[in-house]
């Protein structure tokens, strides 16, 4: 697969899955990643991942359920980067819980972040 020249934006948490895919798009000559979490650490710690691969990403700080705050990321990612040309909606707030020991007040707040960042996140871009 080559991406030459494509601007990419990653919305993701901070997991295996989430930077597998920042870096999968990183090496095949994506025109940028835009890498978010809540927690802006983590996000730059994959997205200098990216850069010191030779990749060009930035990291980005954003609540995806808070759609003034994914018109925000999706204004930076644009500045920075260009337009977004793939999204990819990762993001949740399952945490560390084993599967087994998951319950409601585990999966609620995943369930309204997931449906969340789904809407807002198409429709700011």
């Amino acid at each position: 697969m080559n991406l030459r020249g494509a601007e990419r934006a990653v919305e993701t948490g901070y997991n295996l899955q989430s930077r597998a895919v920042a870096l999968h798009l990183s090496a095949h000559n994506s025109g940028g990643v835009a890498v978010n979490d809540y927690h802006l650490d983590r996000a730059e710690t994959v997205a200098e991942e990216i850069r010191a691969a030779g990749g060009k990403a930035i990291a980005v700080q954003s609540d995806v359920t808070d759609l003034d705050a994914v018109k925000d990321m999706v204004a930076k990612i644009k500045a920075d980067l260009g337009p977004v040309g793939t999204l990819i909606n990762n993001a949740g707030n399952m945490g560390a819980n084993p599967t087994a020991e998951v319950m409601k007040p585990f999966w609620e707040p995943d369930q309204k972040s997931g449906t969340s960042r789904s809407v807002s996140i198409s429709t700011a871009s």
